[in-house]
Order: structure tokens, then sequence, then C-alpha cells
């Protein structure tokens, strides 16, 4: 990771994963880590930010199954018993075919996805295995640019000529909020910022 203002998450074929540490919050003494994981059979990045001095995290998307398990490994390891959310930026298989180890592999709060998740057997199956276990199952309504907003997360995915959508995700309370900015792609691997409070982009 380059040590600039702006710096920027790339994935290679294989699984990687990019693990940043920092209080991001002025207000904790404890780090905050931020983990990035791409490659297996999908270039969508799945992301896990876990807050300072919290046991609980935010999971956007699960990628496949060669991610969502280190995912999960990496939360245990990490002392995060525990996910408020799960997003699901779209619901096809680059996006959501590992949810099932996600959301069976530790204690799960919500699942917030496109309310057009039945366009795919991997987000019916998240669906499915969210309801079964209990979690709470909210929909990203509307067609092009679509936006979520509720409690401390908030959700906008827009639209874009010439590239995929861009997915932005804010995620804490008031001005704490932590703003990850998932760039579209016109092939290849996606491009990820993350703005913390009180911090510069990175």
């Amino acid at each position: 990771v380059a040590a600039q203002r702006k710096k920027t998450f790339m994935a290679a074929a294989a699984v990687t994963v990019f693990v940043c540490s920092f209080w991001y919050w002025k207000n904790f003494s404890d780090k905050g880590s931020i983990f990035i994981i791409n490659g297996g059979e999908s270039q969508e990045p799945v992301i896990a930010v876990c807050p300072p001095g919290d046991r609980s995290a935010l999971v956007v998307n699960t990628g496949t199954r060669q991610a969502a398990r280190p995912l999960v490994n990496l939360l245990s390891k990490n002392g995060v018993d525990s996910v408020d959310a799960v997003v699901l930026c779209e619901s096809r298989k680059d996006f959501c075919a590992g949810s099932r180890y996600v959301l069976t592999g530790t204690a799960v709060s919500s699942i917030v996805l496109p309310e057009k998740y039945k366009r795919s057997w991997f987000s019916k199956s998240a669906v499915e295995t969210a309801s079964n276990s209990g979690i709470t199952v909210d929909f990203i309504k509307g067609e092009g640019n679509r936006q979520f907003d509720k409690g401390g997360l908030r959700c906008s995915f827009e639209e874009t000529p010439d590239t995929s959508p861009v997915y932005n995700i804010e995620y804490g309370q008031s001005v704490e909020r932590l703003k990850i900015r998932i760039l579209g792609s016109v092939s290849g691997p996606r491009t990820v910022e993350i703005n913390a409070p009180g911090r510069d982009k990175i």
C-alpha cells in the first residue's frame, strides 16, 4: 500500500488480504482495522470494518467462498464476535456467493441487499439463510441510482455510463462516519477509497 494521501487497493488473481489499522476515530485509544480481501473466483472487493474498542464489524460484500472463508477466520482471530450488517452491493455471484459462510460463521444482526434479489440464486440463498437464522433482512430499493439509510448505515449506489456502478457506504454515527467508496471499473479489479474522520483519504 503506497504511503500517500490517497492509497489505492488493487487485487491480484489469488486471494489477497490488505489490512489497514489506524485510529480512525480520534476519541478512541484502541486501533480499528479494515480488511480488504480480493481474489478467488471474483474480482469484487470484500471489505470488513472493525471499529476501535468494539467487538462488532460491518461487512461489505462476501465474494465467493474463497474470500468468505478467510474473512470469517480474520474476524475470529481479531476478536470480532458479531457483525452489525452484511451489505451486498449486487445480487450477482461475485458479490454474494460466499454469504452462507459469513451468515453462519459469525453472529450477524442484519443483511442489506438489492430488493430484486430473486434474480440470482446466490442472493436468494443468502436471504433464505438469513431468514432461517433469524437475521433481519433489509432491501436497497429502486433501479439505477439506489439508496438505503437506516441507523448508522447509509448506502448510495450510482450508475455510471462508462464503467460499472460506484458504491458509497457510510458507517457510524453523525460526524464519526467512516466513508467507503468502491469505484467503477471497465474491466479488472476495482479501486477502494476510504475516508476516516480526522484522517486523510486512504
